[in-house]
């Protein structure tokens, strides 16, 4: 299953600098000190260690624990920026964890990366935006192709990195693709503004379609519309997104997708 045992290691040894580029959940938690599980083969006392965890396993670290649980795919994600708060690309869908962990003031959003039968995928993950619970979760993108393994991996250089195992299921759940085809989005005006999306999931599973609606003339004045579309079907969906308009001014609206977008004048598609 992590048959290119040297890929990951040579990856795992170089941590984060350099080597990134841009719902089945466990049961049980296990802490203590990590065991070493992987090495590189080069023998000696400075042989590289990967430490390996299954889902809902805990990996006691300086400072605090980190565990990786709930693993499901996401075609688009909300992340925590704003420039580009929707994610989504075309051939790419997004293995999402929850990370609860309990290091201070830690920075682990960009910190992961999806491993497919034994090899990294390429990009970094980044935190996905949080709910009322408040507790980090990270997307890792991944090809949207059917993998017979799937790991996550806490990118911290060896001998301190983690993989984590992840369920079957998810590897066959990457090959299975929502595609979202935005036939229309059209604007309103009135007390508040509205906006009207037409999309059609052409693809092979149920997915949630994300975007993000800018006020152009107020930089913090946007808002993110999501909705299910079930696979086969053309949906038509009515938002009140909350982007401040101003009655007295003609005020575009930007709205994106990730893999597209459109821009509304005042009252017109």
């Amino acid at each position: 299953m992590w048959s290119s045992r040297r890929a990951v290691l040579a990856l795992l040894a170089s941590g984060l600098g350099g080597c990134l580029d841009r719902s089945d959940g466990g049961e049980g938690t296990q802490t203590g000190t990590p065991t070493t599980t992987e090495r590189s083969g080069d023998g000696g006392d400075d042989a590289y260690a990967l430490v390996r965890r299954s889902v809902g396993e805990s990996v006691s670290v300086p400072g605090g624990d980190v565990t990786v649980e709930n693993p499901r795919v996401r075609k688009a994600v909300v992340v925590d920026q704003h420039t580009s708060p929707v994610a989504m690309h075309r051939g790419t869908q997004f293995v999402v964890v929850d990370v609860p962990h309990t290091l201070p003031d830690a920075t682990l959003g960009p910190q992961f990366r999806a491993f497919l039968d034994g090899r990294p995928a390429a990009g970094r993950s980044t935190a996905v935006r949080a709910d009322d619970r408040g507790e980090l979760t990270v997307a890792a993108p991944a090809p949207a192709q059917t993998v017979d393994g799937v790991g996550i991996a806490w990118v911290r250089g060896l001998p301190d990195s983690v993989l984590w195992s992840l369920p079957s299921a998810i590897g066959d759940q990457l090959g299975r693709e929502p595609v979202f085809t935005v036939h229309g989005v059209t604007r309103r005006d009135g007390d508040d503004v509205v906006v009207q999306f037409d999309v059609e999931n052409t693809g092979d599973r149920d997915g949630t379609f994300h975007a993000v609606v800018r006020n152009t003339a107020a930089h913090d004045a946007y808002d993110v519309v999501s909705f299910v579309v079930p696979v086969g079907q053309r949906v038509t969906e009515t938002a009140e997104p909350s982007v401040e308009t101003d009655r007295g001014r003609t005020e575009p609206l930007l709205v994106e997708w990730g893999t597209g977008s459109r821009r509304l004048e005042t009252g017109l598609s």
